[in-house]
């Protein structure tokens, strides 16, 4: 699912498009929340796959018939005219999953070709789609956006702060407990990685990558229980804080003139290169990242801890040597990728290369341990950040292809002079 900082990403684009719509049209924009069945993802025998749950039927008023129609199916010609003023939805066409019936249930939409950005890569003359989960179309109001969200999703950490933590209060009074509880020992080894990326009701938006970004800004181990992190006041409070000043960084101005403009073309598929290097440069740190730069007070802090001495254990009394210190602006650290194989396909991404004591997670000696992978290596892969859509890239030019020649150069105009003899 898109973590917070695609989420307000999109909250902004979208609050923009509403000011510039009212500025240009003199009216106020109105709109509503078209959703598209069509594309959801169907799940394995193994474990369902819910996409989206209906919670007001009477609202909705929903019936599993409207999405996909019959192909013998004529619609009602006024119904006709409404799609054909909207190109992208208009025609589907079976998904990328490699089962054909499967293929058939989770479609993907055609893009109509005056969207598709001249000279983008060849795709092998294949036609290029997109899967369109939902859509916000214009014209007529709507009373739905409440409906759509999830239950189980807590307060933002962003825009309900005080409600956050408060829920995170109530969180870490229940992990506490299970130091009384002996029978509920399982639960005081969640990682701090696990809670954060399943407790959507307290961590509402923070996923893989912005976890792993989270816990290097704190220097933290990922395989951390949460009960030790709840247990020491100091460090809880740290986390308390970082939780929102973490997150507050994708609303800032900076932010939002790095990695939320949109090019100056005519196709809104075009692929932003400009927000894709911003992004993969200044906010993704360590995760699927081989380099990571730590400014001098952040590698000292490190430093000091002795996470970056491999014969350390994490939490134990350490004396730093003054000549592992830096006195530079900053320094390119390595990042590691930790892989326990046989018990999780999920690695995590650290800078940090202190052992972890024998009972956090990824501790065992069956860690595979690699300089992690780079994700600006992807290529043409979507990898992450707002620029990095299956959509986008396929709009993205090939690195073989030339360009047309830039602007001539001015033609100077004036006396000629000849030198004095």
């Amino acid at each position: 699912m898109p973590e917070l900082d695609i989420l307000h990403g999109f909250q902004y684009l979208t609050l923009k498009l509403k000011k510039k719509w009212g500025k240009h049209h003199c009216d106020s924009m109105r709109a509503r929340l078209a959703l598209f069945p069509r594309v959801f993802a169907t799940g394995t025998k193994q474990k369902d796959y819910v996409t989206c749950s209906v919670d007001a039927r009477s609202v909705f008023d929903y019936h599993e018939d409207l999405e996909p129609v019959d192909a013998s199916y004529e619609p009602n010609r006024f119904d006709a005219a409404k799609r054909a003023a909207s190109p992208t939805p208009a025609h589907d066409c079976p998904g990328s999953n490699k089962d054909p019936k499967k293929a058939a249930q989770m479609r993907s939409f055609v893009v109509p070709q005056e969207l598709v950005v001249d000279g983008a890569r060849n795709l092998e003359g294949s036609q290029q789609t997109m899967a369109v989960f939902a859509a916000l179309v214009g014209e007529e109001q709507t009373l739905l956006w409440k409906h759509i969200w999830s239950n189980n999703h807590g307060p933002d950490w962003i825009d309900e702060k005080t409600t956050a933590e408060a829920t995170l209060d109530v969180w870490r009074a229940g992990v506490l407990e299970t130091l009384k509880d002996m029978v509920t020992a399982s639960a005081a080894k969640v990682s701090l990685l696990d809670a954060l990326c399943s407790r959507q009701d307290v961590f509402n938006g923070y996923g893989q990558h912005t976890s792993h970004e989270l816990l290097h800004v704190l220097g933290l181990w990922p395989g951390m229980p949460a009960l030790e992190l709840c247990a020491d006041e100091e460090m809880f409070n740290r986390f308390k804080m970082c939780l929102h000043t973490y997150a507050a960084q994708y609303t800032s101005n900076t932010y939002r003139r790095r990695c939320l403009s949109l090019p100056n073309r005519q196709s809104p598929l075009e692929y932003n290169y400009k927000s894709d290097d911003n992004y993969h440069k200044l906010y993704l740190r360590v995760f699927r990242k081989s380099l990571v730069r730590m400014t001098r007070e952040e590698y000292n802090r490190f430093a000091r801890l002795g996470l970056f001495n491999s014969d350390h254990v994490i939490g134990e009394p350490y004396q730093v040597n003054e000549n592992d210190l830096i006195d530079v602006a900053y320094k390119d650290v390595p990042v590691y990728q930790y892989l326990q194989s046989h018990k999780s396909k999920e690695p995590i991404y650290t800078a940090i290369v202190a052992r972890p004591p024998s009972h956090w997670k990824y501790s065992s000696g069956d860690v595979q341990k690699m300089i992690a992978p780079d994700a600006r290596n992807a290529g043409f892969a979507t990898t992450i950040g707002p620029a990095s859509f299956h959509m986008y890239k396929n709009n993205q030019h090939h690195w073989d292809a030339k360009a047309k020649p830039g602007r001539k150069a001015k033609a100077r105009r004036g006396v000629h002079r000849v030198p004095l003899p």
